[in-house]
């Protein structure tokens, strides 16, 4: 039996990573609505017109701004925003055609085709 989460706080958090959350638990701004952001290359695009769908982001573990103390709901739309490695150097990612995988940082920052729909993997 499926028991519903009643706590609004406890419910918010299904949206955050354990890992990446750690020690942040207390800086979340209240606007933040979670810790995993989808690439932002496929702005406009439909998954269905992606070419080599194994090979390319969707969904990847966020980019933590201290700032505003969020994570960005929006990762890879510029190199620079790419998803923290809170995975022991590493980040989960989910691909376009639904498998899943643990990619090491210097990976998805040097291999471009990951994320970038114009580039050939």
């Amino acid at each position: 039996m499926m028991h519903a989460i009643r706590n609004p706080i406890e419910q918010r958090l299904v949206f955050f990573c354990p890992v990446a959350l750690g020690d942040r638990r207390g800086e979340i701004n209240p606007l933040a609505h979670g810790s995993y952001g989808m690439s932002g290359q496929m702005d406009g695009h439909s998954t269905m017109m992606v070419d080599y769908p194994a090979s390319r982001f969707m969904l990847t573990d966020g980019h933590w701004l201290p700032g505003p103390r969020w994570w960005s709901a929006v990762c890879f739309y510029f190199p620079s925003n790419a998803p923290d490695p809170v995975h022991s150097g590493s980040a989960n990612v989910a691909f376009l055609d639904g498998h899943v995988g643990t990619i090491p940082e210097e990976d998805y920052l040097n291999t471009h085709s990951y994320w970038d729909l114009n580039v050939r993997p």
